[in-house]
């Protein structure tokens, strides 16, 4: 990727214009740690795809030419549909939620083993990993998706199919799972390559799949789960911190630039954190998300970070293909 490109792509975020990929995700005011309601950030943004979709009309996204189905997009979709059916009751809104969660179930696979998910089907060349590979985001995702309509149809389906996916939680990335150790706590994933990726907006959406699922399933394993994520989350969080600056890292990558957060994914990680601290109440996140916030709204630190990472997405391109990252 080019410098011309780069200032495409990055134009519209560093002028603040919100589309379909890049939405303000705000905390969600009406989200609950004990009950099945809002998603925690708010996807009502993401509820009408502007995308070419199947006969079925799930989401199809376009890589290098190619369509693919991306199951992240199909459950920000469905979750964005879920928040829309809370606000109006339409049936329209919770019938596309049933297309989503039913996609789920049909393309569960056993890719390993007791390991079952959903498989990514192209080549992330950032992170090194070939086709096909599984995702913590993709799965914990999916298991809000299917949270959310099992707790309107109450048909068991839907839960069992999101109890499969514990087994990826469970086993280490070189075992074809998406765990691996952040000084000797769980992190889940989002991008299993064989260096950890430690990608903190994935992380926390995968923990949020957990929550969903234990709000439903009251399972001691779940709930082991999310514990153990959660008190990884905690303890590391200052890890994502760039300190003089006050700006987030996108993951803990061993890039030779730091993979500083981007406007976009800078302004998820508050709102993000955000919900964190009202499904806590732990100050941890309020005192880190206030510090971020005000990092956000000082002009110059806004044009630093923006500077710091295109010239971090340059040096990575240089080094490999850039695949985008469809989310």
């Amino acid at each position: 990727m080019n410098i011309k490109e780069m200032i495409s792509a990055y134009g519209g975020m560093i002028f603040g214009k919100e589309d379909y990929w890049h939405p303000n995700m705000k905390v969600s005011k009406k989200a609950d740690s004990k009950l099945i309601r809002d998603y925690y950030v708010d996807t009502r943004p993401k509820c009408n795809y502007p995308g070419t979709v199947d006969e079925e009309g799930i989401p199809l996204v376009e890589i290098d030419g190619k369509t693919y189905y991306s199951p992240v997009t199909i459950a920000q979709y469905a979750l964005g549909n879920f928040d829309m059916y809370t606000d109006t009751n339409e049936e329209k809104y919770i019938n596309v939620v049933k297309k989503c969660a039913d996609w789920f179930v049909e393309n569960t696979i056993n890719i390993k083993e007791d390991i079952f998910g959903l498989t990514i089907e192209w080549d992330n060349q950032i992170y090194n990993l070939p086709k096909p590979w599984i995702s913590a985001l993709a799965q914990g995702q999916a298991i809000s998706v299917l949270a959310r309509y099992y707790s309107y149809s109450k048909k068991n389906i839907y839960i069992d199919s999101a109890m499969k996916y514990l087994s990826s939680f469970e086993k280490h990335v070189e075992n074809g799972g998406v765990l691996v150790s952040l000084n000797n706590n769980n992190f889940y994933e989002e991008y299993p390559s064989k260096e950890p990726s430690f990608v903190l907006n994935g992380f926390i959406f995968s923990l949020w799949g957990l929550l969903d699922l234990n709000i439903v399933g009251n399972s001691k394993r779940v709930k082991e789960l999310y514990d153990k994520g959660l008190k990884t989350l905690e303890n590391n969080l200052y890890l994502y911190n760039i300190k003089g600056i006050c700006w987030s890292k996108y993951d803990l990558y061993p890039f030779k630039i730091n993979n500083i957060a981007s406007i976009f994914y800078h302004k998820l990680h508050i709102e993000q954190l955000k919900a964190m601290y009202n499904i806590t109440q732990k100050p941890i996140y309020r005192d880190m998300y206030l510090k971020w916030e005000k990092a956000a709204k000082n002009p110059f630190k806004y044009w630093a970070a923006t500077g710091y990472k295109i010239i971090h997405k340059i040096s990575v391109s240089k080094n490999s293909k850039y695949v985008a990252s469809i989310k």
